[in-house]
């Protein structure tokens, strides 16, 4: 019996050593893996699956996440949607890191939401190259909003270590991703819990969201739906929003139907004929053929329709159940020009609190912290020449340094130096600063600064960029010890102040219709704006208008309530407006009626191109610097068989006086998605400017040509000065002049002088 007991026992250690020896190599694969084996019931569903891959630059980073440091971290957000389930989670890392850490101490930490799902080791031979790994995550450990945090634990040295020495980095490049497996749930059909499903603040990607017609709309059908484009465009805010239509034909996704009494799609047929329209009416179904949700927007005739989108946007928190019947939707008031709610306030100067959504992003924490970030919305046409700049009264708390000399404060905007101050010690460094009281831990102090923003810098869409630094006390054994409770914060009632410039500004300029939807936006409701839209109308023509009213609403905070739709034949009934005209070159009229007013014009195949006496210059449009543009039209090239090309154009009406004209057009309809995917890329943007943007390959060509003329008002002495400045000739020949009048004056003067005085001689005493 003991021999059988003591047999059984060796067996059982045998197998027991078998099941854990294993390599290093074995060792660093096992602890990549984390998800659990799929249940029986998953596996079978397995084909219901969908793959997602989201880059590190899809999930909104511009640049390689850069650890520095012994203990450095950065972290990554990403959303999950409500109705979807991830039953799996893959993360592919490009990474390098520095050949000088210690493999036996160094390693990676994986946290997704503060769980460490992963521990890398950083071995010698991959050291200083370029390499990839992929590991799976857990998806229990998800939730609505996700962080996902790496932090570098480096050591160079096993003794004696400065733990921010410059060789201990890793970098974790933009390729890196995200790849999901996802399974979609069904949602119960309630309009509680709108804007959801069609669209979850916790989702990062761009917002494609599909509007269904039975055929082509009528202006007002545009015109609601165009509403609801912006609204969409809004709450999508940096996310971006795309728009594409389908006429009589159900999407596999969630989408936006429209319909009449008389103009429903198909499949709404049956639907209204149980349940016949009785009003303005919001209701939510679930989609025939996958899990996907339609929101149908009902209504007797195109008033009702916009009244059910007015409710919508403007009362969603009191929607509930399946489907809603309203009873009335009135509008605010009318907007004034530059009110804008995500615009700066002209009016008086606005606290740093409220250009942010917490007052805890204005906090930071460490030796080198991340910058401070302060996203500012500026109307475009600003008039800044020969001011200061745009005055800063910056209030900051710090932990006080133990060395000042090498900590500071730096100050950016756009990624541009602007100011930097040195944080003292006490009030001997500065003649304004104030010892405040304790607050969380140890002193802090309070310092107040006052700068001007150089008006140059200043463009539509601006961030402000507050950086803190620290240096730290030197220990004569072993080197650098810092301090890890180093604190600072940017005060919420810092202030900056917009008030008081006017608006005037030289046009077209292109730029600012892609980076705010400037003239449009002066008013946030649109209602100094008129779509033309093609007698003919195709879904891209469509697909575009609602695109652009999106960006707009992101731009704003504010639908387009009050826009107005024409066709391009009832061109001469639209009242005075800006002009935002839609359209191919064969489908739009208009261009062709005024084609002597635009500098370039482009068909299926031919066209020609204005060239500039003197092409306007990045540095002079960017820093005023350089030869100022010439942009009479001193030539046109004409070419034939060109390929698809698309095009943004700006002119001023051939109208009215004092408005603009916005066309986007291109060689064929399908061609002018161009111009969304290039307004979607940030750097194209960025290159958009003067008075004609060509959209071609994934790449833009600008130019300033034509006419010129200026928008807003001056006061007489800035009038008459900033266009003498413009002109060297004539402010020389003015001044030689004036010069000749006041030499021709003086002398006089000083004649009648001499005359007075020889009569006073030549008289009797």
């Amino acid at each position: 019996m003991i021999r059988r007991w003591l047999a059984h026992s060796l067996f059982l250690v045998l197998v027991l050593a078998s099941t854990t020896s294993y390599s290093a190599e074995d060792t660093r694969a096992t602890s990549l893996t984390f998800v659990a084996e799929p249940r029986a019931h998953d596996q079978e569903a397995a084909t219901d699956l969908e793959e997602r891959r989201l880059s590190f630059r899809d999930l909104g980073w511009n640049n390689p996440l850069e650890l520095r440091g012994g203990r450095d971290s950065a972290t990554l957000t990403f959303g999950s949607r409500g109705d979807e389930l991830v039953v799996g989670l893959r993360l592919k890392l490009d990474m390098t890191y520095s050949p000088s850490l210690l493999p036996g101490l160094s390693h990676l930490k994986v946290y997704l939401n503060d769980e460490v799902v992963a521990v890398l080791p950083l071995p010698k031979e991959q050291a200083g190259q370029p390499h990839s790994l992929t590991l799976d995550l857990d998806p229990r450990f998800l939730t609505d909003f996700n962080q996902l945090r790496f932090q570098l634990i480096g050591h160079y040295t096993e003794e004696c270590e400065n733990p921010i020495h410059s060789s201990i980095w890793a970098d974790i490049g933009l390729t890196s991703e995200l790849d999901f497996r996802i399974r979609r749930l069904n949602v119960v059909d309630d309009l509680k819990t709108f804007p959801e499903p069609f669209f979850y603040r916790t989702d990062q990607t761009r917002l494609t969201l599909p509007f269904v017609f039975a055929d082509v709309p009528s202006n007002g059908t545009i015109r609601a739906a165009g509403t609801l484009a912006s609204w969409f465009g809004l709450i999508a805010d940096w996310r971006g929003a795309r728009f594409p239509v389908l006429f009589n034909k159900l999407p596999q996704a969630n989408a936006i139907l429209f319909a009449l009494a008389d103009r429903a799609p198909d499949y709404l047929g049956p639907l209204l004929e149980e349940s016949p329209i009785e009003g303005p009416t919001l209701a939510v179904l679930s989609h025939p053929n996958d899990t996907s949700q339609l929101l149908v927007i009902l209504g007797r005739d195109d008033k009702e329709l916009q009244q059910a989108v007015d409710a919508l946007i403007l009362g969603k928190a009191a929607l509930a159940g399946p489907r809603v019947t309203v009873i009335e939707a009135n509008l605010d008031q009318l907007r004034q020009p530059y009110d804008a709610p995500r615009w700066v306030k002209l009016d008086r100067p606005m606290r740093f609190g409220e250009l942010v959504e917490r007052t805890r992003m204005l906090e930071v924490r460490g030796h080198h912290p991340d910058f401070i970030r302060i996203n500012l919305r500026v109307p475009a046409d600003l008039f800044l020449w020969r001011s200061k700049g745009i005055p800063v009264n910056l209030k900051y708390n710090y932990t006080p340094p133990t060395r000042p000399d090498n900590s500071r404060l730096t100050i950016g905007i756009n990624d541009e130096f602007i100011k930097g101050y040195n944080l003292v010690l006490s009030e001997s460094g500065s003649s304004n600063a104030m010892l405040k009281m304790p607050l969380d831990s140890g002193d802090f102090f309070d310092q107040i600064n006052r700068f001007f923003i150089p008006a140059f810098r200043i463009g539509s869409s601006n961030q402000l960029q507050f950086q803190f630094s620290f240096d730290f006390t030197m220990d004569k054994y072993c080197g650098d010890i810092p301090n890890d409770n180093m604190r600072a914060a940017i005060d919420p009632d810092s202030e900056i102040d917009f008030s008081g410039f006017p608006h005037y500004t030289l046009m077209p300029n292109l730029a600012f219709f892609a980076n705010s939807g400037y003239p449009f936006t002066i008013l946030a409701d649109l209602a100094d704006t008129t779509a033309i839209l093609p007698d003919s109308l195709t879904p891209t023509d469509l697909e575009v208008l609602f695109t652009l009213l999106g960006r707009m609403g992101a731009s704003t905070g504010y639908p387009a309530t009050r826009l107005r739709i024409a066709p391009a034949s009832d061109i001469d009934k639209v009242p005075p407006s800006n002009l935002l005209l839609i359209g191919s070159i064969p489908q739009q009229p208009l261009l062709q009626r005024w084609a002597e007013s635009l500098p370039s014009l482009i068909a299926a195949n031919r066209g020609y191109v204005g060239q500039p006496v003197h092409n306007l210059e990045y540095w002079y449009q960017t820093l005023s610097l350089g030869k100022a543009p010439q942009p009479d039209l001193a030539a046109r090239v004409g070419f034939k068989d060109t390929g698809p090309i698309a095009a943004l154009i700006g002119f001023a009406s051939p109208l009215q006086q004092g408005r603009s004209v916005v066309a986007v057009t291109a060689t064929d309809s399908s061609s002018m998605t161009q111009i969304l995917d290039a307004l979607d890329n940030s750097s194209l943007v960025s290159q958009m400017r003067g008075s004609i943007v060509f959209a071609r390959g994934g790449a833009v060509d600008s130019t300033l040509v034509g006419e010129t003329y200026y928008l807003g008002e001056l006061g007489i002495l800035d009038f008459i000065w900033f266009h003498l400045s413009n002109s060297a000739f004539l402010l020389a020949s003015i001044s030689v002049l004036v010069s000749v009048l006041f030499a021709i004056a003086l002398w006089r003067t000083l004649r009648a002088v001499a005359a007075k005085r020889l009569r006073h001689r030549g008289e009797p005493n």
